[in-house]
């Protein structure tokens, strides 16, 4: 009697390890799939400007989630001032006085879901 509880217990440990096992792969491999959805590459465009020949323009534009055409163009179709809330993107901006930079300008940071769209528009 003794053998078979000893052969029944080390089945048991058997099983309940294998269960383990089973999920701590099936964890590891969600693990992998969440951490490439949200590690987007952020994409540094080219700057847009508002008035040819001028300081009129926004620069060091990111984009996390959408292309640079899409990013540029969302900024220049808003005149790079969008408001709080454009194209399904809700948008804020912070304004940035010459005590804390060189010049005066707002950034602005503008997102849905996983897209962000930043710049600075001086």
């Amino acid at each position: 009697m003794t053998l078979m509880n000893s052969s029944s217990s080390a089945r048991s440990v058997v099983a309940a390890i294998a269960t383990a096992v089973i999920a701590l792969a099936a964890l590891l491999a969600a693990v992998p799939a969440a951490s490439a959805h949200s590690a987007a590459p952020v994409k540094r465009c080219a700057s847009v400007s508002f008035t040819p020949a001028s300081e009129d323009l926004a620069v060091e534009i990111r984009a996390t989630g959408v292309s640079c055409a899409f990013a540029r163009a969302f900024i220049r179709d808003s005149n790079g001032r969008p408001a709080r809330s454009y194209r399904g993107f809700t948008c804020a901006r912070h304004r940035v006085s010459e005590r804390e930079a060189t010049l005066q300008h707002t950034r602005y940071r503008c997102t849905r879901a996983s897209k962000t769209i930043r710049w600075k528009r001086f």
